[in-house]
């Protein structure tokens, strides 16, 4: 699983999360729904520079320690003339919102894969949101509110 946001307005900032869990149910039969659950280990994040990782760890952003886990639960799988659409819930740092994964499937060079996208606030979910003086921090100025989170799922 991987994540963009903007920095200093024009460069991107990637990274991905090593740990990701996840479970799609389909269907057998008419009463059955399809149900999604994808589990992102916060401690995972990894940037490639170990110092920003840490801060995304710690407690002004993913807060690892006290809220380990990154939840996306959903279900009520829409097709759209554009793409396919699966509402659900997702928790990160104790915050629940309703979002949307935004998905297709493709052919690789391996196979089927499905992609999936969801772009997020940031500061929705509290994530480097600063509190008293660290306000006038101007770190916390420079980084985007969205973030771009990218799923692939060999099928």
């Amino acid at each position: 699983m991987s994540m963009s946001v903007r920095w200093l307005g024009g460069l991107i900032v990637r990274g991905r999360f090593a740990d990701v869990r996840g479970a799609i149910h389909l269907p057998i039969d008419d009463d059955d729904t399809v149900a999604v659950t994808v589990e992102v280990y916060a401690e995972s994040v990894r940037t490639g520079i170990s110092l920003r990782d840490h801060h995304l760890r710690g407690p002004l952003f993913l807060d690892a320690a006290h809220h380990p886990i990154i939840m996306f639960r959903g279900g009520d799988v829409m097709r759209l003339p554009t793409h396919i659409a699966v509402p659900g819930s997702l928790t990160i740092r104790g915050i629940t919102r309703t979002e949307e994964l935004r998905c297709s499937i493709a052919q690789s060079a391996t196979g089927r894969e499905l992609l999936a996208d969801l772009t997020l606030s940031r500061r929705a979910y509290n994530v480097g949101v600063p509190r008293g003086l660290r306000r006038l921090d101007p770190l916390f100025v420079v980084i985007g509110d969205e973030v771009r989170i990218s799923i692939r799922v060999a099928l």
